[in-house]
């Protein structure tokens, strides 16, 4: 994913339209600022809860465990779920001040502690169709008997399309955005589902983008970078 450093996103220069460029390449508005600055507490108000469950719900030590169990892996899903009822998350390019940008950074909230502590989500995996069944909460469709090798990390949770006898080689990435430069030299994101046909293989450590799709089938050899173009996102791109 380019950064602030890559060529690409640098603002030198009008852009092609030949007015100014807003200084900064990643420069939204100062209310999307606050609401981001706002929604980052998120994943601090989800650890609390966790807490706050395993010390004070008035019940046994296995009781209260049991609950802070529940309220660490059952609540990012289902408040992911609930604001994308209110707002559904946008596919395509989107600019950082459009509603759908907030949308997205709201559900992304919900799965920092995730991201952040990898250990969290191999745990699920040693218990056989567990973490299948909660890629489903978070809105994923995940067939079965879907083998997810060790150090597998997932981003966008809710944009992931896998059939059944899929097979993820160990420490495959998947996320389903990018932040990509728009005409104007400013970031925008790109939003899209990662689809894995039935029966493919995905090689190890590769790295898969918004809008790819592994056709059914199909081995993928290790240590790839698949990535779809913007036009894939467009319905306009070609099965990878």
């Amino acid at each position: 994913m380019p950064d602030v450093s890559s060529p690409e996103l640098r603002a030198a220069g009008p852009a092609p339209d030949g007015t100014a460029r807003t200084p900064g390449v990643i420069a939204p508005s100062a209310l999307t600022r606050a609401l981001m600055v706002a929604l980052g507490l998120v994943p601090l108000a989800h650890l609390l809860a966790v807490v706050a469950a395993a010390l004070w719900v008035p019940a046994g030590p296995a009781t209260r465990a049991f609950v802070a169990v529940a309220v660490l892996y059952l609540l990012p899903p289902l408040a992911a779920r609930a604001g994308a009822l209110v707002r559904p998350l946008p596919r395509g390019e989107v600019d950082l001040d459009d509603p759908g940008f907030l949308a997205w950074w709201f559900s992304a909230q919900w799965q920092v502690v995730f991201n952040r502590l990898r250990f969290l989500e191999e745990a699920l995996r040693l218990l056989p169709g567990a973490y299948s069944a909660w890629l489903r909460l978070w809105g994923a469709d995940v067939g079965s008997l879907v083998y997810w090798s060790p150090g597998v990390e997932l981003l966008d949770r809710s944009l992931l399309e896998v059939g059944d006898r899929v097979v993820l080689g160990a420490g495959v990435r998947a996320a389903g955005h990018v932040l990509l430069p728009g005409p104007d030299g400013r970031a925008r994101l790109l939003v899209g589902p990662v689809k894995i046909g039935c029966g493919a293989l995905v090689g190890a450590y590769s790295v898969l983008t918004p809008g790819v799709e592994i056709r059914e089938g199909s081995i993928s050899p290790p240590l790839r970078l698949l990535r779809s173009s913007r036009e894939a996102l467009r319905g306009e791109g070609e099965d990878r």
